[in-house]
């Protein structure tokens, strides 16, 4: 019974996982993206997050840069400033594409469609803020500023209005159901090996009791007859 019901119960989810129909993403690191050869990515041309690139010293970053460079050779649009162009490369059928900048999810959550998506957020670790001179006399008047644009609330609007999730509903739903693996397969088949097991077992143990309880009553029977 304990087989029948585990087994019945584990083949009615690998249906379910077989017949789920799940986008698979063609990477999922920027370290996956540099090894596949047939890929280009792009970046605006005169933004703060090409002159991360061209100055970082991280490896993989770096390796983002060189491609970067590569591309250029033959492809100029890679450095377009118009955030446009890279997106409409990445809607183009057919075009393997990806654009590196800030500001993506927001570009993201202001469509109307589930067409783009963020892979790998290393440039969002990166702070952005308004630099002075050391000493200078604007420094007090900007801090000021700020203090009542937090103090207001404001900041908070403005980061609730640039942010807000436009995309239809069926976008928010966030699929929490992870893929098939070999240790779902090998956890089945040991549970179902433990439960056999112990059926085994118990079976064996009722077989003695049944062979115990005879012998006893033939026993019994024997000494009753010889008494009499």
């Amino acid at each position: 019974m304990f087989c029948v019901v585990l087994t019945g119960v584990y083949m009615g989810n690998l249906t379910a996982a077989l017949t789920d129909t799940k986008y698979h993403k063609p990477f999922n690191s920027l370290e996956e993206l540099v090894q596949l050869p047939d890929w280009k990515w792009g970046i605006r041309g005169y933004s703060l997050a090409k002159k991360i690139l061209r100055n970082s010293k991280n490896n993989i970053m770096m390796k983002i840069w060189k491609g970067l460079q590569q591309f250029n050779k033959t492809d100029p649009s890679i450095f377009d400033t118009d955030i446009n162009v890279h997106v409409n490369r990445i809607l183009t059928e057919g075009e393997k594409y990806v654009y590196f900048g800030f500001g993506a999810e927001s570009q993201i959550l202001n469509r109307n469609d589930c067409a783009l998506q963020i892979v790998d957020s290393i440039l969002s670790n990166f702070q952005t803020a308004i630099a002075v001179t050391k000493n200078s006399y604007l420094k007090p008047d900007l801090e000021s500023t700020m203090a009542k644009l937090s103090d207001t609330g404001f900041l908070t609007m403005l980061d609730e209005t640039i942010y807000k999730d436009n995309r239809p509903q069926h976008c928010k739903k966030r699929d929490t159901k992870r893929p098939l693996r070999v240790e779902d397969v090998l956890g089945a088949v040991s549970s179902a090996s433990v439960g056999l097991a112990t059926a085994i077992f118990v079976l064996i143990i009722e077989k003695c009791q049944q062979y115990y309880k005879l012998s006893l009553h033939q026993f019994n029977e024997y000494n009753f007859s010889i008494k009499r």
